[in-house]
């Protein structure tokens, strides 16, 4: 369960601008999700933070200046990559938290999520390059990421799936002030590594907010019911958070194997499924 990475066309933007909440009611129904962020260097270099705007993103997606509209290098060609999606997303079972859990601990599992995300960002900062020389052969450092981050709540069918789609500007800064296209081999040889430093963030604050422990990344190891209050029981390991669950007769269930009042069960292929 790695970041997934996808190379985006022109007109693909459109998916993400479809999928916003156009008011607070419509996001609280779940009918849409909150506005992108800024994330990256190559953003707060351009005096980019916070919520991104629509006409801010669709322009950051065409390889201009998000607010001004300048183009950041040559305009994209006729079949060209303007952005790259990253997804990033946490194991089923903390999804399942955030979905099914009280308001105080689906806030904890967001601001969790959010902090292993910008960690992730600020290491690709550090190792993305930028392509030069004619087709791109020559490999330069970069100055951070153009990026917006879309968080989403829900997978296509429906069911609680925390994750965002990080689109990624293909423009990125070199070491001389010039933007030019990003080397998007370095995000694949990189993604390993921001996905474990995304996880370990992620992990680390659930243990300091919520109390969580976790057992061994197999499905075999234990099963997640519903947080019953912000102490949790586990096994050691990495992997899977777990909660004390109700066995029915009000009592909190005992060892790791107890099923949970949904029969929720850790499964290593689970988070790859209908990601929206």
């Amino acid at each position: 369960m790695v970041a997934d990475i996808a190379r985006l066309t022109v007109g693909r933007e459109a998916y993400y601008i479809r999928e916003l909440a156009t008011d607070q009611q419509q996001y609280v129904s779940g009918h849409g999700e909150s506005p992108g962020q800024w994330y990256g260097a190559g953003a707060a270099a351009l005096g980019l933070q916070g919520e991104a705007s629509v006409a801010g993103f669709q322009r950051m997606f065409e390889g201009r200046h998000p607010d001004t509209g300048e183009l950041l290098g040559r305009p994209h060609g006729k079949g060209a990559v303007p952005a790259f999606d990253v997804v990033l997303r946490p194991t089923e079972s903390v999804s399942i938290l955030y979905g099914l859990g009280d308001p105080a601990t689906g806030r904890a599992v967001l601001q969790a999520h959010r902090a292993g995300l910008a960690e992730a960002v600020a290491y690709l900062d550090e190792y993305l390059g930028a392509r030069r020389g004619h087709g791109g052969v020559q490999h330069v450092s970069g100055w951070g990421l153009l990026a917006v981050g879309f968080d989403h709540r829900m997978s296509r069918e429906g069911d609680p799936l925390l994750h965002t789609h990080l689109v990624v500007a293909n423009r990125i800064q070199g070491p001389d002030g010039r933007w030019t296209a990003l080397d998007g081999r370095d995000l694949y040889r990189h993604r390993l590594a921001a996905d474990a430093i995304y996880r370990a963030t992620y992990q680390r604050e659930l243990v300091r907010t919520l109390g969580v422990e976790w057992t061994v990344a197999d499905a075999a190891a234990g099963q997640v019911g519903r947080p019953r209050h912000p102490q949790a029981q586990a096994a050691r390991g990495t992997g899977h958070p777990v909660w004390p669950v109700a066995d029915g007769s009000g009592r909190a269930g005992r060892g790791r194997g107890h099923p949970g009042p949904t029969g929720d069960r850790p499964c290593r292929r689970a988070d790859r499924r209908g990601v929206a």
